[in-house]
């Protein structure tokens, strides 16, 4: 059986679904050509709304795992309710956590996709990060298996082993 490393973040992400939302046309700012808007105060109804666990490590993982690829998870969650919410649920699909690591003081990543059906577009608000404070070096120190692939989703800073 193959073996797979998944380096990436592992978050908690809520989905809220909207039957349609306003899209404003603003083409005269490259960076942000299309707005999707609400009236301030205004109280919007979703037409659905569920949490699934997620990030790039995970879900490249969950997806190896279905064709029957033994994969390591390496990432952070935080040693609060959602740092075992995400652990729990990356167990569920088979992935070994046995390098997830889990930290006091930082909060797990998570992530709530705001999704417009009708126009079938999204927005991600984020908040955390799993890749940041995650200590590569540490991993791999304490890492035996022998594998035979690595994914290695982006990477903001502390990314170069020594």
């Amino acid at each position: 059986m193959k073996k797979v490393i998944c380096i990436g973040s592992a978050t908690r992400d809520i989905f809220v679904y909207l039957k349609e939302t306003k899209i404003i046309d603003n083409r005269q700012d490259i960076t942000a050509k299309r707005l999707m808007a609400f009236e301030l105060g205004a109280k919007e109804y979703a037409s659905d709304f569920y949490e699934e666990v997620g990030g790039s490590a995970v879900n490249v993982g969950a997806g190896l795992v279905r064709a029957e690829v033994r994969t390591f998870v390496f990432s952070r969650v935080s040693k609060g309710e959602d740092g075992l919410w995400i652990a729990k649920k990356i167990g569920k699909f088979k992935i070994k956590k046995n390098y997830l690591q889990k930290t006091g003081g930082e909060k797990s990543e998570t992530s709530v996709v705001i999704a417009d059906e009708k126009n079938r577009n999204h927005v991600i608000l984020r908040t955390g990060d799993s890749v940041d404070s995650f200590d590569l070096e540490k991993a791999i120190r304490r890492f035996r298996e022998k594998v035979d692939w690595l994914f290695i989703a982006s990477q903001k800073r502390s990314w170069q082993v020594k």
